[in-house]
């Protein structure tokens, strides 16, 4: 009898164990974001728009390209990451006179790239 009780417990035991396996959880999978203009156009307006805009003044160099818009801003895409990326004292390192952009903000920029240059 107390092979038979044994047995039968077992037996509830591993039923449970498959009908579980069975109900497997769905795995629900955050449909994917990507990065657009409007989510880096902050970044460009706080860090780069006072000197690269197409109404900074008489003493605006020729040079300068403008990131004021979204088809500039896509222009000039691989530019400016390239630019953000550099170490503070290597030549070219922007923004000019400020600290290096947060890495994160620096990060946005290159997803947005890799992402495809969306606008919205």
């Amino acid at each position: 009898m107390k092979k038979f009780i044994t047995l039968l417990g077992f037996a509830s035991l591993l039923s449970s164990v498959i009908i579980s396996c069975k109900k497997e959880d769905e795995v629900v999978v955050p449909p994917v974001v990507k990065v657009t203009f409007a989510k880096v156009a902050p970044i460009l307006k706080l860090n780069c728009v006072p000197c690269h805009e197409a109404n900074s003044g008489a003493n605006f160099e020729a040079r300068k390209k403008f990131v004021d818009n979204f088809t500039i801003g896509k222009d000039n895409a691989d530019f400016i990451a390239n630019r953000i990326q550099r170490e503070t004292t290597a030549s070219g390192f922007m923004p000019r006179g400020k600290a290096k952009l947060a890495q994160a903000d620096i990060d946005l920029v290159k997803q947005w790239i890799a992402d495809g240059l969306l606008e919205k």
